[in-house]
C-alpha cells in the first residue's frame, strides 16, 4: 500500500491596519487578525500608552548622542574606495529622492559631505502599498567589509522563540 503525503499550505495570515497616533493617520501598524479582540485591545492600549517612544517624523529621531549611535565600519586593508557612477532616475523618482534626502538633512540624520571616499546610489523599491521606499546600494561597501564571526541571529528565530508566551 502506497501512502501519499499531502502538503497543506498554511492559510494566509490576515492583518488588521491600526492607526495609533491621530496626528499621523497615514502611519499605521499591522496586528494579526488571529488575535482575540481582548488581545488586539491590549496591544493597542500598550502602543497608545507608549506613543512617545515612536518616531512619527524624521525630526523625532534626533537626540541620540553621536558617540552612542555612530558606527565605524571595519574595512579590509588595502581596499580602495568605490565611487559608483551616478545612475539617472526618472523625474518623479528623482524628485522623491530629493524630498527624502532633504527631510533627513533637516532632521540632522544626514549631512552633506564635500569630499567623499565612498559613493553609493539611492535605489527606489516598491512597497506593498504601491508607495516607494528609498534604499541605498551598499553592494561594494559590503564586499569591502570583513565577514562577522558572530552575526546577529535571524529575526524570525527570535520571533518564533516567543511563541506561546502572553504579551
Amino acid at each position: 500500500m502506497v501512502r501519499q503525503a499531502i502538503a497543506l499550505s498554511p492559510a494566509p495570515v490576515e492583518n488588521l491596519k491600526v492607526a495609533i497616533n491621530p496626528e499621523y493617520p497615514e502611519q499605521s501598524i499591522m496586528i494579526g487578525e488571529n488575535l482575540s479582540t481582548k488581545g488586539k485591545k491590549a496591544i493597542c492600549e500598550v502602543l497608545e500608552a507608549n506613543m512617545d517612544v515612536f518616531a512619527w517624523k524624521p525630526t523625532d529621531m534626533t537626540g541620540v548622542p553621536r558617540a552612542l549611535a555612530e558606527h565605524k565600519m571595519g574595512i579590509k586593508e588595502n581596499t580602495l574606495p568605490v565611487r559608483q557612477k551616478k545612475q539617472g532616475q526618472a523625474p518623479e523618482k528623482s524628485k522623491f529622492i530629493m524630498e527624502k534626502v532633504q527631510k533627513l538633512v533637516e532632521a540632522g540624520i544626514m549631512r552633506e559631505v564635500t569630499y567623499h571616499s565612498w559613493i553609493s546610489n539611492p535605489v527606489l523599491v516598491k512597497k506593498h502599498d504601491r508607495d516607494w521606499r528609498m534604499c541605498v546600494d551598499f553592494t561594494y561597501l559590503n564586499k569591502a567589509c570583513p565577514k562577522d564571526c558572530y552575526p546577529l541571529p535571524e529575526i524570525n528565530w527570535k520571533i518564533e522563540s516567543l511563541c506561546g508566551y502572553p504579551i
